[in-house]
């Protein structure tokens, strides 16, 4: 917004007695001229502020839509990291485990085929593990990259805040665009230590979020050798209410568990988000009959 204009020169004083028409003409003129310059400095003013304004707006919505982005890479990177560990573990597990004694020990022909096999098996789980991790590392590259925007965004948010000190509709949206910054910091906070989830779509009273629950992992015995039973990947998406910062209402689809009892429960506790998200993934991996993962 340009600085505000003084105020123009008092017109001169009429010298006293009658004053010729033309020289009264003259002052009203100056008059009206000067009124006309102040209403055109006005509308220029309200322009800009109007401009302003579009611009913050602008630069919330491209936040969002990073930020939505960052959460949607960090979970993949998340999960592929857990099923890396988790193929690693299971495959030491099955180098060290001593043979089980059977009955009647197997032929040199079957000791040849399950030999071939157990190879071959181990060297396609080593080629998936090398694949995996070669995605993990391309997704936390993007990650990193999404960072540096984020934080552009951030400097830009920064400065947006600043230019909104020029009235007090600016300094309202400056205070709308920092709840919108803490509130995307929770929703990092949340994904970065619950695996398995995503931010679908969040406002300032609401978050739909999409989760992902692993049930039934673990090793089987098949035919004297000890293979990895894959977890089921369950998907649910997780639409969660707030009142003043608190779960005020979750809901599952599909619904697998009923969570009016947890909402009652963070609330009576004075849990956030993270708490209903953690319960939500127990109750249905128990709904299942396995162990959250």
């Amino acid at each position: 917004m340009p600085p505000a204009r003084p105020p123009g020169p008092a017109p001169p004083t009429r010298p006293p007695g009658p004053a010729p028409p033309p020289q009264e003409d003259a002052y009203h003129q100056q008059y009206q001229d000067e009124v006309d310059q102040y209403e055109a400095s006005l509308k220029a003013s309200k322009a800009e502020v109007a401009q302003l304004r579009g611009d913050v707006e602008g630069l919330v919505d491209r936040v969002v839509a990073t930020h939505e982005s960052l959460v949607a890479k960090e979970a993949q990177v998340r999960a592929e990291v857990g099923r890396i560990r988790a193929e690693r573990e299971a495959h030491e597990k099955r180098k060290a485990a001593a043979p089980t004694p059977a009955a009647a020990g197997p032929t040199e022909a079957e000791c040849r085929d399950r030999l071939a096999q157990c190879t071959e098996a181990a060297r396609q789980q080593e080629e998936d593990i090398a694949d995996t991790a070669a995605r993990a590392r391309e997704l936390e590259a993007a990650i990193a990259q999404d960072e540096d925007e984020i934080e552009a965004l951030r400097l830009e948010l920064k400065r947006a805040r600043a230019a909104g000190s020029r009235g007090q509709e600016e300094e309202a949206r400056a205070r709308e665009l920092q709840e919108a910054d803490a509130w995307m910091g929770s929703l990092l906070e949340l994904t970065g230590g619950i695996g398995g989830v995503r931010v679908v779509e969040a406002s300032g009273d609401a978050v739909t979020l999409a989760l992902t629950t692993l049930v039934g992992s673990g090793d089987d015995l098949v035919g004297g050798l000890v293979s990895a039973a894959p977890p089921r990947a369950l998907e649910h998406t997780l639409s969660v209410s707030l009142a003043g910062g608190a779960v005020s209402a979750a809901e599952l689809s599909p619904p697998t568990a009923d969570l009016a009892g947890v909402v009652a429960a963070a609330a009576k506790r004075g849990e956030g988000l993270s708490f209903v998200v953690a319960e939500a993934k127990r109750l249905v991996a128990e709904a299942e009959g396995g162990a959250a993962q």
